[in-house]
């Protein structure tokens, strides 16, 4: 949880108004509310303010700056001289940006400060700040599948897109996902507890034996995935639902061996997954979930020149 680093009352920092109804600035260090901001620009509710050389300056732009920050400056947040050091992008250092609604997303980051500003109860400002951010505007109507992300089609009539299943969104940007449990899935240790990697996970529906059949990569001897290239054995596990965990029912190619696609035979019968092997070549000496630093005599499309020093580093037997 990010926590207030100070309490600074803003009395007589706005010209013209009484210290009653002058606003309070929480300071939060380290902290950011505008990421993403353009450099030295605006965009939407985030208004650029200048460079400034100290956080009491770029406070002062944002509570008595012209309008649309004035009174309705509700944070900013001020990139320390520091920064600019912090940083392999230059011209950062001292920017300052105002946020002229209630946004609030603060993400740490070392050398920015963030000012949130609290304005008296009955002020046009308070009730900007308080309230919720306006929606966003309504897109733009579709006009091709395109505009839909090729995961729906336009409708030319409405100029609304009408998602696949799969899909949902204004613009179908967003998958339909279920709701998962952390405790679903293919999640296999050795005897002794240690983990092991894994990836992949295609699945089948077998209405024989009415399991869910699971076909993935899976590193031997605890390797991490870095030594895909020598350990990686293909496992068949199976579960009841989607929604439950599937368990191992053994390897059925070992390393080298991945896992390229599924298919079924006809229906009714069990499913059968694609798959290819290599020559059995595997890193050993791992530390679990971790991999030597050089991997296996194995040429993905290398010149010959690299596939020599690979065969020289390597450290496969």
């Amino acid at each position: 949880m990010l926590l207030p680093t100070m309490l600074v009352v803003a009395a007589g920092l706005v010209a013209g108004v009484a210290a009653a109804a002058a606003p309070v600035v929480t300071l939060h260090t380290d902290t950011n509310n505008v990421a993403g901001a353009p450099w030295r620009g605006s965009a939407g509710s985030v208004k650029y303010l200048g460079l400034f050389n100290t956080t009491a300056q770029c406070a002062w732009a944002c509570l008595a700056g012209p309008p649309p920050q004035g009174s309705a400056c509700c944070s900013f947040t001020f990139h320390t001289p520091a920064y600019e050091a912090s940083t392999p992008y230059t011209g950062w250092g001292r920017q300052c940006y105002g946020v002229v609604d209630q946004t609030w997303a603060p993400a740490a980051q070392g050398n920015i400060t963030t000012g949130r500003v609290a304005w008296p109860a009955g002020t046009p400002a308070a009730t900007t700040c308080a309230g919720p951010p306006p929606p966003p505007p309504p897109p733009p109507p579709c006009k091709t599948a395109l505009d839909c992300g090729l995961n729906g089609v336009c409708d030319d009539a409405t100029g609304a897109c009408t998602c696949r299943p799969a899909w949902t969104g204004d613009r179908c940007q967003r998958l339909a996902l279920l709701p998962a449990s952390l405790s679903a899935g293919y999640r296999h240790a050795t005897a002794s507890g240690a983990k092991i990697s894994s990836w992949g996970g295609s699945v089948l529906w077998s209405s024989e034996d009415e399991l869910w059949h699971m076909f993935a990569a899976e590193m031997l001897l605890s390797c991490g995935l870095d030594a895909w290239a020598c350990n990686s054995q293909v496992v068949h596990a199976t579960s009841p639902a989607l929604t439950q965990r599937f368990v191992r029912a053994g390897p059925l190619e070992l390393g080298w061996a991945h896992v390229t696609g599924e298919g079924n035979k006809p229906p009714g019968t069990n499913p059968v997954q694609a798959r290819f092997a290599h020559e059995p070549v595997v890193v050993r000496g791992c530390v679990p979930s971790l991999s030597p630093p050089s991997f296996c005599p194995h040429d993905h499309g290398c010149g010959e020149r690299e596939k020599e020093e690979r065969e020289r580093e390597c450290v496969c037997v």
